[in-house]
């Protein structure tokens, strides 16, 4: 301590005065003190390893040096080490449990690396007298701090070569350098603000060749802000593409970029195949399918936004040249998960889970097959779209969507609806593919649905208007009180819809006081079930603009209750008969003898087969 006041102090093992050989190991016991208020750095230089169960007490502007040359460098809970800068180099291992007052972190471990601080530390670049480094590299990293409201900051990379980094703070995390683990299977990253935000630039547990990407697990009572997150199946060399992995990222309040110039993406990317050209047989491997990103808010409402990005997509199958090779299949899209107590709100997200491309096979001109889409799952009461949304995922919708004035959800997904779906406004809800086997709700302004199957029910409120391009066959219940566009299909080499038709299939129901309108208005409605102006029990005028054939085995339903109110059928174009006419009577029905009712108005009429009325009722 003498000597501290006025210079460095180096304590090292030897077996020789001239410092050569394989010494001893340096142990400072429970009662040992070392303290010092100057600027000089301490350092302890063991040929084996060092035990720390006393006190370093460096007061001063001076750092503290720690080398295990052949062994572990260990303190127990009893040890405590004071100093502005610590500087660690271990052969083995570094676990420093005690309550620590480090202010800088860094150094090396070829095992674990562990350390324990009472309050926030910073890993990034120590300095001592005899030596300086930065960050923090070993077989694994742990950090923590144990203080209240003690934070971590990580201002140079923390590399962990085939192990797991955890980083768990009492207060926030600010990791703007980034943390990589590396090795076979990629190893796993846990981040956990207990009282504060997660920031952080680059997290990266990819999987090494044809190894499935690591876990990474974020977690802050607060806000969490990132830039990039990794955790990707590593390429096949020779064999199949490596998985992707897991991420799953939690927060009490928002999740954004932690900067303003590009969104946050979050990747579980599956590996792609090898080339087959030097494999068995020619065969190309297949890529890695891939993995799972689930965002859980803790409480409330969820809102994501900023452009948030995230990626599971299968990798792409190998190619192959040999001459008898098979090309690699590509493989499965992954999975993302949105999670909250409260609703999820979507301002702004790309879902990226295309299945991979097939390789190619040269010789024999083949492709490999592509991989399945993977799915988008939420699992909030109440999923709200006010932005946009890019989907390009399998969505099985079991809940309610609501997509609102303004929103707008697009891409090369399939939305599969058997909850319900809610849109106002302009809005629009136009992936792939939409298919309904529950309820969707058009309730204002216009909307726009690549409607391509309805099993279940479809209600266009009054004032209301739904364009459904692509939508030709209705096998469940269409209810327009407002206008519906139906009867046309996608041109996308010129840019708009083409007049097709609209068959409302056996078990189909069409009702309701609004317009259809049929191919842009000179479309076909093609009807094998059954057409209900008003709604069955009720009256009213349906409008269908365009052309009517009613098909034999079809039936539209008429309500009469007197010569001023009945049901009305109007047809712009030309109506042709046939099927059968089925008449109700609501209460209060009153008809006499004679009465005559038009039930069907058309611009020209076909009634080459006269439509039956139902028996045992009046026509």
């Amino acid at each position: 301590t003498a000597q501290l006041a006025t210079s460095a102090v180096l304590v090292k093992t030897s077996v020789s005065v001239d410092n050569s050989g394989s010494g001893g190991q340096i142990t400072l016991n429970p009662d040992a003190v070392i303290s010092w208020s100057s600027g000089s750095s301490l350092a302890l230089d063991a040929d084996k390893g060092i035990t720390l169960a006393g006190r370093i007490e460096s007061l001063g502007t001076g750092g503290v040096y720690l080398k295990a040359r052949g062994g572990d460098i260990t303190q127990p809970g009893t040890g405590k080490i004071t100093t502005g800068d610590l500087v660690v180099e271990a052969s083995d291992s570094v676990s420093l449990l005690g309550p620590n007052h480090i202010g800088t972190v860094a150094g090396t471990a070829g095992g674990e690396f562990f350390v324990k601080n009472a309050q926030s530390l910073t890993v990034g670049t120590a300095t001592t007298f005899h030596a300086s480094r930065s960050g923090i590299t070993a077989g694994s990293v742990r950090v923590e701090t144990t203080g209240t409201g003690a934070d971590i900051d990580v201002a140079s990379d923390v590399q962990a070569s085939g192990g797991s980094i955890v980083l768990d703070a009492q207060g926030s995390i600010n990791a703007p350098a980034d943390l990589v683990t590396q090795g076979g299977s990629g190893g796993s990253v846990t981040l956990h603000a207990r009282g504060g935000d997660v920031r952080f630039g680059t997290i990266a547990a990819n999987g090494g060749s044809g190894a499935q990407g690591g876990a990474v697990n974020v977690t802050a009572a607060r806000d969490v802000l990132g830039n990039r997150i990794e955790s990707n199946g590593g390429d096949g060399f020779m064999g199949n593409g490596g998985k992707g992995g897991t991420v799953h990222v939690k927060f009490g309040r928002d999740l954004r970029p932690a900067g303003t110039l590009a969104p946050l993406t979050i990747q579980a990317q599956g590996g792609a195949g090898g080339i087959g050209d030097s494999m068995p047989g020619g065969n190309a491997g297949a890529g890695g399918a891939g993995g799972t990103v689930t965002l859980e808010r803790q409480s409330g409402d969820m809102v994501l936004a900023g452009g948030l990005e995230i990626d599971v997509r299968g990798g792409a199958g190998g190619d192959t040249g040999a001459s008898t090779g098979a090309p690699g299949a590509g493989g499965q899209g992954g999975r993302a998960i949105f999670k909250a107590p409260g609703n999820t709100i979507i301002e702004g997200v790309r879902v990226y889970a295309n299945g991979g491309w097939g390789g190619y096979a040269s010789a024999s001109g083949l492709d490999g097959a592509e991989g399945a889409l993977g799915t988008l799952d939420t699992r909030s009461a109440i999923t709200e779209v006010r932005g946009w949304l890019q989907m390009d995922a399998v969505w099985n919708n079991t809940r309610t969507l609501h997509v609102v004035d303004g929103g707008n959800v697009y891409g090369n997904g399939k939305l599969r609806n058997a909850g319900e779906i809610r849109m106002s406004g302009y809005s629009y809800l136009a992936p792939f593919s939409v298919e309904n086997s529950g309820r969707i709700e058009v309730s204002s302004g216009e909307a726009d649905l690549r409607l391509v199957k309805n099993t279940g029910t479809v209600d266009v409120l009054l004032g209301a208007e739904l364009y459904a391009n692509g939508f030709t066959s209705n096998e469940g219940t269409l209810n327009v009180n407002g206008t519906l566009w139906a009867g046309t299909i996608a041109c996308g080499e010129c840019g708009f819809a083409l007049p097709e038709g609209l068959t409302n299939e056996t078990g189909g129901l069409i009702t309701g006081t609004g317009t259809v309108v049929v191919g842009g208005g000179t479309g076909v409605l093609e009807n094998d079930g059954k057409i209900a102006p008003g709604g069955v029990g009720s009256t009213g005028q349906l409008t269908i603009h365009g052309n009517l054939h009613m098909n034999a085995g079809s039936v539209v339903h008429v309500d009469l209750v007197n010569r001023l109110t009945h049901d009305i059928l109007q047809v712009t174009g030309t109506a042709v008969t046939g099927g059968t006419v089925e008449v109700g009577h609501p209460a209060g029905t009153s008809i006499a003898a004679g009465d005559t009712f038009a039930v069907l108005e058309a611009a020209s009429l076909a009634f080459d087969t006269p439509p039956r009325v139902g028996s045992g009722q009046v026509g």
